[in-house]
């Protein structure tokens, strides 16, 4: 989507899918436990082709699959978590990571175009000027 120009327009629910993508990609970061990401592990880059044939059903079911070759990159942060990067940025985790990310999906949408765009941009900047860190304690 980032190599595309606002000339060739929309395409059919890419708007939707990238408005969604955000929502889930930064309350996930929102909500990663704090202490749970090592910073000394390499990110992810979300925007890597993933072999989806090597990833196969991991992280579907209980059964872990094995196989010949070494760990595919995808595997690793499926099994394991860790940064993550986004068009070369890390994030980690925490309410900052997750208006970066917000707002990086804001730019994405507005380089396909103003059309369509405008109201999921305009619900993404609300959601990145009223998210706010919330430190409180889980008893359980």
């Amino acid at each position: 989507m980032s190599d595309r120009r606002a000339s060739d327009g929309d395409p059919f629910h890419a708007s939707n899918g990238l408005f969604t993508s955000a929502l889930i990609l930064s309350f996930y970061i929102l909500m990663v436990p704090t202490g749970t990401v090592n910073p000394e592990i390499a990110s992810f880059e979300l925007l890597d082709m993933v072999n989806w044939k090597a990833v196969g059903r991991e992280g579907l079911s209980h059964e872990i699959e094995h196989g010949g070759h070494r760990v595919d990159p995808a595997i690793g942060f499926i099994r394991h978590g860790g940064p993550i990067s986004f068009s070369g940025v890390v994030h980690y985790n925490g309410y900052q990571s997750a208006r970066r990310i917000l707002l990086q999906f804001v730019h994405l949408m507005e380089g396909i175009g103003k059309f369509r765009v405008h109201r999921y941009t305009r619900a993404l900047r609300i959601l990145s000027s009223t998210l706010v860190f919330d430190d409180v304690v889980d008893d359980s």
